[in-house]
C-alpha cells in the first residue's frame, strides 16, 4: 500500500508542477505582450511629441514673418533660413483706387517638406 500512495502523491505533484509552470508560461506570454504594447505607445508619444514641437516651431517663424509683413510689405524678403527652416514669402500686390492691397502667402519648410502654411494680407492706403 504505501507503494501505491507513493505512485499517487508523484502523479499528483507532477501534474500540479505542470500547472504551475503553464500557469507561469501564460503569464509571462501575457507581461511581454503588455510591454510590446506600452513601449509601442512610448515611442509613438515620443515620435508625436517631435512632430509637435517641429510644428509649433514653424507656427512661430511664420506668425514672424506675417508680422514683418503687416508692418512693411515691400521689405520682406523672398526666401529665408531661420532656425533650420526655410521660409518663403510670395507677396502679390493689388492696386486699387485708394490704395495697394498686398497679400503674402508664407511657407515654411523642413529640407523638402511642408510644415506650415499661412496666408495673410494688408492694405496700404495711398490718401493721406
Amino acid at each position: 500500500m504505501s507503494l501505491m500512495y507513493r505512485q499517487r502523491t508523484n502523479e499528483k505533484t507532477s501534474w500540479h508542477g505542470a500547472a504551475l509552470l503553464t500557469e507561469a508560461l501564460i503569464l509571462l506570454a501575457f507581461l511581454v505582450g503588455c510591454l510590446a504594447v506600452f513601449f509601442n505607445l512610448l515611442a509613438s508619444a515620443g515620435v508625436m511629441g517631435k512632430e509637435s514641437t517641429q510644428l509649433t516651431e514653424a507656427v512661430a517663424l511664420a506668425s514672424n514673418v506675417a508680422e514683418e509683413f503687416a508692418a512693411d510689405p515691400t521689405s520682406v524678403r523672398q526666401s529665408q533660413e531661420l532656425e533650420g527652416y526655410q521660409i518663403t514669402c510670395t507677396a502679390t500686390p493689388s492696386k486699387t483706387e485708394g490704395g495697394t492691397l498686398y497679400d503674402a502667402h508664407i511657407t515654411v519648410y523642413d529640407g523638402d517638406d511642408i510644415i506650415y502654411e499661412l496666408d495673410t494680407a494688408r492694405y496700404v492706403s495711398e490718401v493721406s
